[in-house]
């Protein structure tokens, strides 16, 4: 993965839509976080890389993405390196076998994988395949 085509927030701020600045500077100015989250955040001694795929019309990318920003105001160990999914899918697809949004791939100093986050996780879609539809929309 080439690192150096990651977008910067401003970078990734420039590509939306006012509406959806709106959405996430509205969410981002709103962000609370109690104080154990930010000692937690805070006592974060080696690097932590975040690998982003988003999108801003994605309703659940613009509310992700100004967590992570506060989350790296918090602590400068904590690198956020965001791409777009449009454009990437085949790179998703051959990390984690979804093109989903946002998913979230976690690396240590070394660059080696930690973690990952998919916005809606192939082990919640299985658990749901025996609800009728009206329980499934609850969910949703």
């Amino acid at each position: 993965m080439d690192l150096t085509k990651a977008l910067s927030f401003e970078e990734y701020l420039n590509d939306l839509t006012e509406e959806q600045k709106n959405v996430l500077f509205n969410f981002y100015n709103n962000i609370f976080l109690d104080e154990d989250n930010i000692t937690f955040i805070e006592k974060i001694q080696e690097t932590v890389n975040l690998i982003v795929f988003s999108e801003g019309y994605c309703p659940d990318c613009l509310v992700t993405l100004p967590i992570l920003k506060r989350i790296m105001e918090i602590n400068k160990k904590i690198n956020v390196y965001l791409f777009k999914r449009n454009g990437n899918e085949k790179m998703l697809l051959d990390m984690v076998g979804e093109a989903r949004i946002p998913t979230i791939l976690l690396f240590d100093k070394d660059f080696q994988p930690r973690s990952f986050y998919i916005e809606f996780p192939k082990e919640f879609k299985e658990k749901l395949t025996d609800l009728k539809d009206d329980e499934k929309s609850s969910i949703y």
